[in-house]
């Protein structure tokens, strides 16, 4: 857990063994997980995290229940 983290920018991740869970950091403007394809967990969650203006995960093809939810109003 870190909420000073302005940006997460993981591009070689592909697999997650669990699930991904992504919140409550006021200072967070990008999160890009490019290659990320699969979680084994079951979840992948984004939210609360007000700033957020870039979201990528375009690979992702299993991530469980996925939610993102509370990160306006920059969020596209």
């Amino acid at each position: 857990e870190n909420n000073l983290l302005p940006k997460i920018d993981l591009p070689s991740l592909s697999v997650v063994a669990g699930g991904v869970q992504i919140f409550t950091n006021a200072n967070l403007k990008k999160i890009s997980l490019p290659n990320l394809t699969t979680t084994s967990g079951s979840y992948f969650d984004v939210y609360s995290n007000p700033n957020v203006r870039k979201l990528c995960a375009s690979k992702l093809l299993n991530g469980g229940v996925v939610c993102i939810g509370n990160n306006q109003p920059f969020l596209d």
